[in-house]
């Protein structure tokens, strides 16, 4: 896994209602080729806890069946922000300005993994 690269990749802003609204208030997304996998990240908050910052991974491996799962952010840090990428890794900033980076392969392939 570690060897894995992303390409095509690359991070946009995105509306609070991309992916989820009910659940979810998301400012940006990130969507990339990781090990032949389609994968959107979708970063931000909680709805109803706007301090709880959450990412959003959604993986479309070739078998056709979307996966997906919420890592969670360092509790009470506020919102996450998608900022950049490099070698593998996305670097994630909260509200608060915690700077966070997740290994991006890893992160859309280990279930329960919080990023704190």
């Amino acid at each position: 896994m570690g060897q894995e690269t992303i390409e095509k990749a690359g991070i946009a802003k995105c509306g609070h209602d991309a992916a989820e609204p009910a659940y979810y208030h998301f400012n940006s997304r990130f969507d990339g080729v990781i090990g032949g996998q389609r994968v959107t990240v979708f970063a931000g908050a909680l709805r109803g806890d706007p301090t709880q910052g959450v990412l959003l991974v959604r993986a479309l491996p070739a078998d056709g069946k979307r996966r997906g799962r919420q890592i969670n952010g360092p509790a009470g840090a506020g919102t996450l922000k998608l900022v950049g990428s490099k070698n593998g890794r996305m670097q994630v900033l909260a509200q608060r300005g915690d700077s966070i980076w997740v290994d991006l392969p890893a992160a859309h392939a280990v279930s329960e993994k919080h990023i704190a």
